[in-house]
């Protein structure tokens, strides 16, 4: 982010803050807690929206080098991308061709990803490449493993999952330039291209919107996460922008408030009085800028009541095994996110999924405030992809 549009948004955060706090939507946003558990709809969401549209699968720095690759087990399909030795990002059906056997799991680096069950053998842009007892076993009538459509831009892997896989060359990859609507110059803004791993975590939590909802949320800092993140931010003080579903929002520091203008005018790097969540619909969130990164995969899980987070912790500067001190600073900040996620936001997004059941008999509404302006977006445009009335 350059300086001089990191004033600008000091400038709308302190103006905000004057005014009483985050900048407002017209008016409030009622859905209905029943819209949180019921099957058809859930199921609705999985098919129209996670299914339809091009969704990020990993980052890029997690398949950095030719012949890398990382599982996804997501939606109820075992997943596997891998960079070619040709450079190339593609996304794999994680299923040997011959008996459905899973190839591999987890991440590392293979020249060739071999079936556990029979011992036949693929490279990483998925080509057959050795069978055992070839001569005995007949005709083999295949082109490899089954590919889904994959675009990678921006530091990156989309692909298409409601695409039928196909054996050898994929369908057309995903439109990215229609799908991402001018967002694309935010996502360059991470450097996402440029970042190394320092962990991954998988992380079990509550119904995929009930998670997404927090992601979104600056109105709760100062309550849910008042001895963590709310020693840095400040509660509801929030700043918006959107491109389609797309959104970037800003959190207030303290010292922002504190010092006002006068205060970012004089910070040689005034992003850093702001907290930054640059939100990729329908389910990825960074969290941070270009020098440290936490991004965040929410997908529904196998039941309207459960979801599964992919976290990949990012920076720019790599890790050096032998600076233990460094070594031990990055994983202290792994270990601290983590806790803010699973046991602030998570076990809260939990017991919200145990009490849905009674509200939503009750005909009860979650009703999202005017200060909450990126909640309403995001569940305006999950209505508008599902193609029901949003106007309530």
């Amino acid at each position: 982010m350059e300086r001089e549009e990191a004033l600008a948004l000091c400038e709308r955060l302190v103006a905000a803050m004057a005014a009483g706090g985050s900048e407002l939507a017209e008016g409030q946003l009622h859905v209905p807690a029943a819209e949180y558990r019921d099957p058809t709809r859930w199921r609705a969401e999985v098919d129209r929206i996670f299914r339809a549209v091009p969704v990020v699968l990993a980052p890029s720095a997690l398949v950095a080098e030719p012949n890398s690759f990382v599982t996804r087990d997501v939606l109820g399909t075992a997943l596997l991308v891998a960079r070619g030795a040709d450079g190339v990002a593609r996304t794999f059906v994680n299923a040997c061709v011959h008996r459905g056997a899973r190839l591999c799991d987890g991440a590392g680096s293979e020249r060739r990803l071999t079936c556990p069950y029979h011992g036949w053998t693929y490279d990483t842009a998925g080509r057959l490449v050795g069978v055992p007892h070839r001569d005995q076993f007949g005709d083999i009538a295949t082109d490899g493993l089954l590919q889904l459509p994959t675009a990678e831009r921006h530091g990156l892997v989309f692909a298409t999952l409601g695409a039928t896989p196909t054996a050898g060359e994929p369908a057309a990859p995903p439109d990215l330039d229609t799908w991402l609507d001018g967002f694309g110059p935010i996502l360059d803004d991470l450097a996402l291209a440029d970042q190394h791993v320092v962990a991954v975590s998988e992380l079990p939590g509550p119904n995929w919107k009930v998670a997404k909802d927090g992601y979104f949320d600056g109105y709760h800092f100062s309550a849910l996460h008042k001895d963590t993140l709310g020693r840095v931010y400040r509660g509801n003080a929030q700043v918006f922008e959107a491109w389609g579903p797309h959104q970037r929002f800003h959190f207030a520091t303290h010292r922002l408030h504190d010092g006002g203008m006068t205060s970012a005018h004089e910070h040689p790097r005034p992003h850093q009085l702001m907290g930054t969540v640059t939100a990729l619909f329908p389910n990825t969130a960074f969290a941070g800028d270009r020098d440290g990164l936490l991004m965040s995969q929410v997908f529904p899980g196998a039941a309207p009541g459960t979801s599964i987070t992919f976290q990949t912790h990012l920076r720019r500067r790599p890790l050096d095994p032998a600076d233990t001190s460094d070594l031990d600073k990055a994983l202290e900040r792994v270990r601290y996110l983590e806790f803010v996620v699973q046991e602030e936001d998570y076990a809260t997004g939990l017991a919200i999924g145990s009490n849905l059941p009674a509200m939503a008999g009750a005909a009860q509404d979650f009703v999202f405030g005017r200060n909450e302006l990126a909640n309403q977006r995001f569940h305006t445009w999950v209505r508008h992809f599902l193609e029901i009335d949003s106007s309530q």
